[in-house]
């Protein structure tokens, strides 16, 4: 039986294609709703509190 390596790295570029297409509002969603290191509102351990 003989492989073809380019059609088959064809289609794991296509699938992860598609993957990412298809999960992208959950990314978009997931990284709007992230705390930013910016607005954090209780003070970092490296926070010097005189």
């Amino acid at each position: 039986m003989e492989r073809h390596i380019v059609p088959q790295i064809n289609a794991s570029i296509l699938v992860n294609a598609v993957y990412a297409m298809v999960n992208y509002p959950v990314v978009l969603v997931n990284t709007l709703l992230a705390p930013c290191p910016c607005l954090r509102l209780s003070p970092s351990p490296h926070t010097v509190v005189s």
